[in-house]
């Protein structure tokens, strides 16, 4: 009668009692053959993973841990020179110049009455912010073009400033603008400025500026 019982579960008499102790258990519970396969299978991998990792060798290892370094050196680099770098910052400016009368000859800028007036107004404006805590990051100012104006002549000029490139835009603006309007009434000694006509864009194109220097350049 056992004989029959055991045959009928598929366990041979012939088989070891280990055997049939886990060929029992394979068939009558079978998530435990499926938990075990996936355990085998689980330590392949694991051992495979640590055979692959003891063939990577020393000098390799080297080579990743030095590029990683190097890449993270770049990155830091980079992040501080955006960050702290100073940059060129142009601004245009126009005023009306109420003691001097327009004269035709202010139309080209070769001629000495252009240059004088000029000059006269570069030097206004680098005195107004040189005796400011912007004289660090002004750089320089040009006349680009004086204009006729009923009430005497109207002046554009161009401003460069030094800048961090961190520094907001609009901030470093309003110190210019603030500077400038403050301190035109008492820097203005031979020219009477209308603080009435006062007016400050940053959208000056850079390419005006490079074109007013090779222009002085060349003559």
């Amino acid at each position: 009668m056992l004989r029959c019982c055991t045959v009928h579960c598929g366990v041979r008499d012939s088989a070891s009692p280990r055997q049939k102790s886990f060929l029992l258990t394979s068939q009558w519970y079978p998530e435990v053959n499926l938990n075990f396969s996936m355990l085998f299978s689980s330590m392949q991998i694991v051992i495979q993973m640590d055979r692959a990792t003891k063939r990577i060798e020393p000098w390799k290892i080297a080579v990743i841990v030095v590029s990683v370094i190097v890449g993270l050196a770049l990155i830091i680099g980079l992040i501080t020179f955006f960050l702290c770098h100073d940059q060129d910052r142009y601004y245009s400016a126009s005023f009306l110049i109420t003691n001097v009368k327009y004269n035709p000859q202010y139309e080209r800028q070769t001629t000495e009455l252009f240059r004088h007036l000029s000059q006269d107004i570069e030097t206004m404006i680098s005195a107004v912010f040189k005796g400011s805590f912007l004289s660090k990051r002004y750089i320089r100012s040009h006349v680009v073009s004086l204009s006729p104006d009923p009430g005497g002549v109207l002046a554009s000029v161009v401003l460069v400033f030094k800048f961090a490139s961190a520094d907001s835009k609009a901030m470093s603006w309003g110190h210019v603008n603030s500077v400038l309007r403050r301190r035109l009434k008492t820097s203005s000694i031979f020219l009477n400025v209308d603080q009435s006509t006062l007016r400050l864009t940053g959208k000056c194109l850079r390419f005006v500026f490079l074109a007013w220097n090779l222009f002085l350049i060349l003559c």
